[in-house]
């Protein structure tokens, strides 16, 4: 393998690193290995089944609290909360469980019932949205690094073996493959931004100080994206337009902040 091979095999893998790396941003599903783990998760799905819907809250929050990420635990805890009455809280885990898992029916029904509960428009994505929606950022990022790592590999072979004819199909599909993953990727990049508003009535205020004015409110269930952060304060813009700043415990992010 000369000089050129080598540098062409890095680089893919570098590109390989970055790409999967932008999913990182991204609420990941976690499993807990613990036997602990699976106890707790059982003991919330009886509490809630019991009709102690705060315990099961409290259970499935430790189990977030942890980091055990997953879409049906997301679910659950949605489920819980809407149980125990709380909207905002609900919208925002059924919107975790479907970053994670964007074809589950249950979550999407659950979801729009409780916005239509709760008097909410459904927000609906535009035509170019639609296939980045069938999976997760990270799902696409993965497939974005597997087409690149592909490429790079056949363009080695073909540097060996000149003539390999084969090696045209799959350099076409792998670039095919990967466009159509990094755009579904960069369309859906935004998304790490959107954030539900958890109580009703928040002040949307124009600086980030508990005094300052608020010439309109957000409802609770209400979808913003934060923009930028100062302090204990987000600076968010609704759907329609409106811009102003929010405390960070009357909105959540999706994708929590580290």
């Amino acid at each position: 393998m000369n000089h050129r091979d080598w540098r062409l095999l890095i680089n893919g893998l570098l590109v390989v690193v970055f790409v999967w790396a932008g999913g990182l941003h991204a609420l990941r599903a976690e499993s807990g290995t613990a036997a602990s783990d699976g106890d707790l998760f059982v003991r919330a799905n009886t509490a809630y089944a019991s009709g102690k819907y705060s315990d099961a809250v409290g259970d499935f929050e430790q189990m977030v609290g942890r980091k055990e990420f997953s879409a049906p635990l997301f679910y659950n805890l949605g489920n819980a909360y809407f149980r125990s009455g709380k909207t905002g809280p609900a919208i925002l885990n059924y919107e975790r469980a479907l970053w994670l898992n964007p074809a589950d029916p249950d979550a999407k029904a659950n979801l729009r019932f409780v916005r239509k509960t709760a008097g909410l428009f459904e927000p609906t994505a535009a035509w170019w949205q639609f296939v980045p929606g069938w999976i997760s950022l990270n799902v696409w990022s993965w497939i974005a690094s597997i087409s690149w790592f592909f490429l790079c590999t056949v363009l080695i072979i073909r540097s060996w073996k000149k003539g390999t004819k084969w090696t045209y199909s799959i350099l076409a599909v792998s670039c095919a493959v990967l466009v159509l993953a990094l755009a579904c990727a960069l369309i859906r990049v935004p998304d790490l931004r959107r954030a539900v508003v958890l109580v009703a009535e928040v002040p949307l205020r124009v600086a980030p100080l508990e005094k300052s004015p608020a010439p309109s409110t957000l409802k609770v269930g209400d979808m913003v994206r934060i923009e930028n952060q100062r302090g204990p304060f987000f600076y968010v813009e609704t759907e329609d337009g409106k811009t102003g700043w929010a405390n960070d415990h009357e909105v959540a992010p999706i994708i929590p902040h580290s």
